[in-house]
């Protein structure tokens, strides 16, 4: 499985965590053997959703959870739960303008060399979107719209 994931994205570090580390704790956590385990292709659509982006990380570690405990392919959890990411620009420039309102200081103590007042903005947009805004998008529109 880690070689199938591994020569489909060419990130190994990736393919590691999927494998060893989260999918055999989830088959640990939910008592299945590794021969219950979703299969090297279904690993591997998993690891392409989260590599493009269509899924973050952590969206990517509650697909796999699913998958061990539903048999269910990535792509069809993905759309059962609506986990697709925010990324589009017109939807997170109106999100991070409802932000800047809402905290509006956090602009002001940017401006002031406060580099970390900026999260306040990004967290109000990644809660506004239940987490599945692109949080680097966010933060590259943010900064562009501010300078």
């Amino acid at each position: 499985r880690f070689d199938a994931i591994h020569s489909a994205i060419k990130d190994g570090k990736r393919a590691s965590s999927i494998v060893l580390t989260q999918m055999t704790g989830f088959l640990s956590k939910h008592s299945k053997s590794l021969t219950d385990a979703p299969s090297a292709d279904a690993l591997v659509e998993l690891a392409k959703a989260m590599q493009s982006g269509a899924i973050n990380t952590t969206m990517g570690k509650d697909v796999l959870e699913k998958m061990v405990t539903t048999g269910k392919s990535a792509s069809m959890i993905i759309k059962e739960e609506g986990m697709g990411q925010v990324s589009d620009d017109a939807t997170l420039i109106k999100l991070i303008d409802e932000a800047i309102t809402a905290n509006p200081n956090a602009i002001e103590n940017y401006k002031t060399g406060k580099t970390t007042a900026l999260g306040a903005i990004v967290g109000y947009v990644m809660k506004q979107t239940k987490g599945q805004a692109d949080a680097g998008k966010v933060n590259a529109l943010l900064l562009k719209k501010i300078q």
